[in-house]
């Protein structure tokens, strides 16, 4: 009666032992069968690029009065393997020392300009339009020129000032990219730049002037 039950167990055992060589898988993946396809491996973190040297400086060389200077140099630029681009600005610059009285109002200005030329200074004038309602008594290359004529109304109590006068003036610029060390100031000399009002500096950023 037992033997028939031995049987089927043996039977049962030899089966799942079957199954277990042949069809399941392996709880651990090192166990394998030789040829299978590894599984994804799991990717570490991607290393970081090594940061990208900065170029060199763009350097404005400037201000030019005479654009045939500029050309010159940017001609010569260009030789050297430079790709100059020009640009003008309109400067602010002092040509002189200024001698003004400023009044209140147009009537204060006119009284002012009659007081003064009664007084002796017939070149004296009112300018048009002026927020300051001032009166001119002159430009003066010299200052020590100008503070005389100012020194000449001050008994008439009309505090008469000397100011800086500035005029506007076109100037060209030669805009240099990546040049750096090549147009340091000490070698605009070999550009063939000998005036000590033109210099090398650093690029105005984008958008300015």
């Amino acid at each position: 009666m037992w033997r028939p039950v031995a049987i089927a167990l043996i039977a049962a055992n030899v089966l799942f032992l079957v199954w277990v060589l042949m069809v399941a898988p392996p709880a651990d993946p090192s166990q394998r069968a030789a040829g299978s396809p590894p599984g994804p491996a799991t990717a570490g973190p991607a290393p970081m690029p090594p940061p990208e040297p900065e170029p060199p400086r763009c350097v404005s060389l400037g201000p030019f009065a005479d654009p045939a200077l500029s050309a010159t140099i940017s001609q010569r630029l260009v030789a050297a393997g430079m790709q100059p681009a020009a640009r003008e600005e309109t400067l602010q610059q002092p040509d002189g020392y200024w001698v003004v009285v400023e009044t209140s109002g147009p009537a204060q200005q006119r009284a002012a300009l009659a007081q003064i030329r009664r007084a002796g200074v017939q070149d004296a004038y009112a300018m048009p339009d002026d927020a300051k309602f001032r009166i001119s008594l002159g430009i003066y290359s010299d200052r020590a020129r100008a503070e005389q004529r100012a020194a000449t109304l001050r008994p008439l109590d009309l505090a008469p000032r000397v100011e800086e006068h500035l005029q506007p003036r076109q100037v060209h610029w030669l805009d240099v990219p990546e040049a750096g060390d090549r147009l340091s100031a000490s070698r605009l000399e070999s550009f063939g730049i000998t005036d000590s009002e033109i210099g090398a500096f650093d690029c105005p950023a984008p958008g300015g002037a």
